[in-house]
């Protein structure tokens, strides 16, 4: 059934007077005035209230928008009532410019924020968004205000949101690891994904999101660091709790919007791309040729026939080329060309 409000226009004019508003609703400082006029503003009509609507929903898919104020703001709170906190963006304009289009698109703008969107390509919305991004084979490593590194992996994009209260990155995909630095401030460190908040007790840790895995993975390489989900982040009393999931030096977990994995020893492999290696011991080639795409331009892919085909070795990350000409060496495979950019593994 076809929602009936896909079929309103937002006109520019109205699409940018909301993104300011959004944007405006992160600040510290809200007053009740102001949030009066905001309701006014959504209630003079459809338009405005659809408006509305589409930067709020578009807003927290991007992870610019905290889950409780996206959650009260979708449904009309009275505007006299307290908010939580927002997050200060460095990059107001940039947002701004991003959330127009995106709301004057309207339902088929969120297809690019959807994780199959992302998997086909479309509209590449973290690259709009980003303060850091690299690109398929690219590693970045990035000295932040407060002392604190930064180290993006291939394909990897991440906003940075610094104030008075907090010190925040949101990893909208990709895998990084973070060395804290203490701050003179005390604000707390925190990686945010669209599944939870990791906070860092002092600590280097890394973080792998990727849109088709499904979960956030963590592994602590010294520290520790809490683990809240969405959901709990929502309750203070509920994120107190969350500090019984903290993963010490040497552990590593995963999770999802659900709940956290059984913490466990080891790394999970989750920092061999920064000894720039892929270790395999007896892989499904499906898995291996997943993980080598990410390093590469163009498309590469498995035939189905030969996804559960295993594989064991060491694998250089900065030469894919010749990982692929490897493989009929050792399976019963052929890696056909047809072009540079469009790969597929086949089996014999």
């Amino acid at each position: 059934m076809e929602n009936p409000n896909a079929r309103i226009q937002v006109s520019r004019d109205v699409a940018r007077e909301a993104a300011q508003r959004i944007l405006q609703l992160g600040d510290d400082d809200r007053s009740a005035e102001f949030l009066a006029e905001c309701q006014s503003w959504r209630d003079r009509s459809v338009e405005h209230e659809e408006a509305w609507r589409r930067a709020v929903s578009l807003q927290q898919k991007m992870g610019l928008l905290p889950a409780e104020l996206a959650r009260d703001t979708l449904q009309r709170p009275d505007p006299t009532a307290p908010l939580p906190s927002g997050l200060q963006s460095p990059e107001r304009r940039r947002h701004i410019s991003t959330l127009i289009v995106l709301i004057m698109a309207g339902p088929s703008a969120y297809l690019a924020l959807s994780s199959q969107g992302r998997q086909w390509g479309i509209g590449q919305w973290h690259a709009w968004i980003s303060d850091y991004t690299t690109r398929a084979g690219q590693q970045q490593q990035v000295e932040l205000p407060d002392g604190s590194r930064l180290h993006l992996n291939t394909a990897s994009s991440v906003s940075i949101h610094y104030s008075s209260q907090q010190r925040l990155i949101v990893l909208h995909q990709g895998e990084i690891q973070i060395t804290t630095a203490k701050d003179v401030l005390q604000r707390p460190f925190s990686v945010q994904t669209s599944y939870g908040v990791m906070t860092a007790l002092g600590t280097r840790f890394i973080v792998r999101h990727l849109p088709d895995e499904a979960t956030t993975k963590l592994s602590v390489q010294q520290g520790a660091v809490a683990v809240a989900l969405t959901d709990e982040i929502t309750d203070r009393d509920r994120f107190g709790d969350s500090r019984d999931n903290v993963v010490r030096a040497g552990q590593f977990t995963s999770f999802d919007t659900q709940q956290v994995a059984s913490i466990q020893q080891g790394t999970a492999g989750l920092d061999q791309w920064q000894q720039g290696v892929l270790i395999a011991d007896q892989m499904p080639l499906a898995e291996l040729i997943k993980e080598l795409a990410r390093y590469r331009t163009g498309w590469l892919r498995c035939d189905p026939d030969a996804a559960q085909l295993k594989i064991t070795g060491v694998f250089r990350l900065d030469n894919t080329d010749q990982i692929l000409n490897s493989l009929p060496h050792s399976l019963p495979v052929e890696v056909v060309y047809r072009s540079p950019y469009w790969i597929t593994v086949k089996q014999l």
